[in-house]
């Protein structure tokens, strides 16, 4: 089971090409995809896990950039 399901992110899946793409909206967001980030974090690869994993820390980078952006433009 991916994060998404119990995270209120913006998601897409596709099982045949098991892509997904999640957006993380706030701050309560980002603390849960961290926590589940942290608990799957030695998944082997090739696992849904692994998988999972990757999408979050996608999803976490964007966050935490866009996070960055919003303080410089506010100097």
């Amino acid at each position: 089971n991916y994060c998404c399901e119990f995270i209120n992110l913006h998601y897409f899946c596709k099982h045949k090409t098991t892509t997904l793409i999640m957006t993380i909206q706030n701050e309560s967001d980002y603390e849960k995809a961290s926590e589940r980030a942290d608990a799957i974090f030695k998944a082997k690869k090739g696992t849904p896990e692994a998988e999972e994993l990757q999408v979050l820390l996608k999803a976490l980078k964007a966050y935490e950039d866009d996070f960055i952006k919003m303080l410089q433009q506010n100097d």
